[in-house]
């Protein structure tokens, strides 16, 4: 794959099988458990069910590390138990839709790399569109969007990046933190010139921040490197 596929495909797959065979030794798991999880997040109204949404924010905590393989052991024994009997259609996809999220960095489940168990999310996502059937075109454009959430997460493996400590000023940090702990990435740009200030030079990072055609999600690149996360 060369720098121009990588910025212009719009099959998350093809970027997930790429890096896996790149980077297998050193995979990123909490990567791809935020990139699931932003994927599966667009599917909450297929999701009235407190157990599913729980179950979503759980994904993010495994990810993150903060729960662990009991917590996902208590989900699933609780969501089989309330399972409705008769669903059917997308909302019996989504119903399922946050315990494939939670596989993702649960390196024990199956053989499946992280990579691989998060096309899975993905497909489960499309699927769940088909059913629905509202929008025949909302698989393909629904591929689009997850591939441009797997470039904000995962950056741009042709130009790596290193982040000074220096620019990790206490306006930069708390302006990450806000954003990350809010979901709102409205700072972003803010946060350019914040980083600009501080001697950030690297147009990577500056043009991350101040596109805003770009949707930004927990595990953006730029917010991972600035608060010290992997």
């Amino acid at each position: 794959m060369t720098e121009a596929q990588w910025l212009a495909t719009q099959k998350p797959e093809e970027l997930l099988l790429w890096l896996g065979a790149g980077r297998s030794r050193q995979w990123p798991a909490r990567k791809s458990g935020m990139f699931a999880v932003a994927c599966a997040a667009r599917f909450t109204s297929f999701m009235p069910d407190a157990i599913t949404l729980r179950g979503l924010e759980l994904a993010e905590q495994l990810a993150e590390g903060v729960v662990g393989e009991a917590e996902y052991g208590e989900y699933l024994t609780e969501c089989l138990a309330a399972m409705p009997p008769s669903t059917s259609g997308p909302e019996s996809w989504a119903w399922n839709l946050p315990g494939y999220t939670m596989r993702v960095v649960l390196p024990y489940h199956t053989s499946l790399s992280p990579q691989k168990k998060a096309i899975d999310v993905c497909k489960m996502c499309e699927t769940i569109l088909c059913q629905d059937g509202r929008k025949p075109d909302g698989a393909e454009r629904e591929s689009s969007i997850q591939a441009e959430l797997l470039r904000d997460i995962f950056g741009n493996p042709f130009r790596p990046v290193t982040f000074s400590l220096e620019w990790r000023t206490d306006t930069a940090l708390t302006l990450a933190k806000q954003m990350y702990e809010s979901r709102d990435f409205s700072a972003m740009p803010i946060l350019a010139d914040a980083l600009q200030d501080a001697g950030c030079d690297t147009d990577d990072i500056l043009n991350h921040c101040r596109d805003t055609s770009l949707t930004h999600v927990r595990g953006c690149w730029v917010i991972d490197l600035l608060t010290g996360r992997g």
